[in-house]
């Protein structure tokens, strides 16, 4: 707890004794929380808000808002951020071949809002309707803004896995199909193969 305590009063005092907000020091716990976790040590961003607010015995939505104003106030780059968590997302994502749709949940507010963002600055909207944390966009779409975002050569080779796997010329998962895309997305992010992050990262696919 002696690097919380530490990050902490550096925040707090940033400003000046008494500077922030009720408001602001909930945001600042919640960030240093996500990022180091209580008396165990143990980060809490893996956590879904609902598990969490069960640790901190206040609402779901009151997490969820919370990490929205953390990740707005408390962390700088929030591009890279943004980035990814959506990797983390697509790594769980699902492929509907029916439909060409794919399909993910999203349940970090910020990330949500700023792929929302890309969407519509390219034409594209979330399809939502049952639930606003159930994404399903379709497939083109989303390569053109995953294009954007990460490597050409990653976003390629997951767009041709995917359109021969619609064609049978393939019989991957999409577990495995998004494998070598998370790996090279990551490694462009500037994340190697052998990172803790890249491997909690391919362990939500499996590998």
């Amino acid at each position: 707890m002696e690097n919380f305590k530490k990050d902490f009063l550096a925040s707090y005092l940033s400003g000046g004794m008494g500077s922030l907000s009720k408001r602001d020091i909930d945001a600042l716990v919640m960030h240093l929380l996500d990022e180091q976790g209580l008396d165990d040590g143990v980060p809490l961003r893996n956590l879904s808000n609902q598990q969490v607010s069960v640790k901190l015995r206040v609402p779901a939505t009151r997490i969820k808002t919370l990490r929205y104003e953390a990740t707005l106030k408390y962390i700088s780059d929030n591009e890279s951020i943004a980035k990814w968590r959506f990797l983390e997302v697509l790594a769980k994502s699902k492929f509907d071949s029916e439909k060409d749709k794919i399909g993910f949940i999203i349940e970090d507010a910020f990330t949500k809002n700023w792929l929302q963002g890309i969407l519509k600055s390219d034409g594209l909207v979330f399809d939502n309707s049952f639930n606003t944390e159930v994404v399903k966009v379709d497939s083109d779409g989303l390569f053109a803004v995953l294009k954007a975002l990460y490597d050409d050569k990653s976003v390629t080779t997951l767009k041709k896995r995917i359109d021969d796997t619609k064609a049978k010329k393939e019989k991957l998962s999409f577990a495995e199909i998004k494998k070598e895309f998370l790996k090279g997305a990551a490694s462009a992010l500037g994340e190697s193969a052998t990172s803790v992050a890249t491997k909690g990262l391919l362990a939500l696919v499996g590998g």
